[in-house]
């Protein structure tokens, strides 16, 4: 923003990116215009914790290989039936983990940040407008975290997309637009 020379923004994080968007918010409220909060949590001491499914498929097998290890974790964190509907979505999302690879020393800080950050007590204090968007079967970050970060901002709006896994903006793009476009308006 400073680079950009911009004041104040809309600000949208997915997943971990929710979280950071929540550590902006809190750490730079005068530059959160509106917050937008997708398939993510506020951290350890408040989290519901994802489907022992969800969680199996984040350890790969030994000796798999990585376009398999991809396949999985994207069909494992989308709605149940997701990549059975929508293979070819499944095979961008592979194609383009495979083509921009994150190294596994990264992804182990990535897991160790996900594991010791928390802003659970700290929500209260976001003032920025607050919208929460959460698919009702997310197995990676279940719906209650949605639910949870809703009722700890204060006039933060929950919501629910009916069906809907990790990631919205594939799994019902056209629901998550609309929420999205109709709130920032």
């Amino acid at each position: 923003l400073e680079v950009l020379e911009v004041e104040r923004a809309h600000v949208l994080g997915l997943s971990m990116g929710g979280m950071i968007a929540q550590t902006i918010s809190l750490d730079h409220p005068e530059r959160v215009d509106r917050l937008v909060l997708l398939s993510t949590f506020a951290g350890t001491t408040s989290f519901a914790p994802p489907s022992a499914e969800a969680m199996a498929m984040m350890v790969p097998i030994p000796g798999m290989r990585p376009d398999e290890i991809v396949r999985t974790r994207v069909r494992g964190i989308a709605a149940k039936g997701f990549g059975d509907r929508a293979p070819d979505v499944v095979e961008l999302l592979v194609a383009q983990a495979l083509a921009k690879p994150i190294p596994m020393s990264i992804y182990g800080m990535q897991i160790q940040a996900l594991l010791t950050s928390d802003r659970s007590h700290e929500l209260a204090k976001i003032r920025a407008k607050t919208l929460v968007v959460h698919g009702d079967v997310d197995p990676l970050v279940p719906f209650e975290n949605g639910r949870r970060l809703a009722a700890s901002i204060p006039g933060a709006r929950l919501a629910v997309l009916a069906g809907c896994g990790h990631l919205p903006m594939w799994e019902t793009p056209d629901e998550l637009a609309r929420e999205v476009c109709g709130f920032l308006a």
